[in-house]
């Protein structure tokens, strides 16, 4: 029998969390924008290599439906 924790969430790193704590608000921001910036790339190339005949409107398309953005239907 394991003897490992079941976490819910992951643990916290308090190492992170403390250099994360000495960047101001701003730079907070730009750190998660890069982090989602690099995501999504990472996640364009995968449906690039996934489907290679799709134009790169079509790519975008996909990924917006695949991280829950809501695309306006003109009326």
């Amino acid at each position: 029998m394991a003897d490992t924790a079941k976490y819910r969430f992951a643990p916290v790193d308090h190492r992170f969390m403390r250099l994360r704590g000495q960047l101001s608000p701003g730079e907070r921001l730009q750190a998660m924008l890069a982090a989602r910036e690099w995501v999504v790339g990472a996640m364009r190339s995968r449906l690039t290599l996934r489907y290679p005949n799709l134009s790169p409107e079509e790519i975008n398309l996909t990924l917006d439906q695949k991280i829950g953005v809501r695309i306006p239907v003109p009326e």
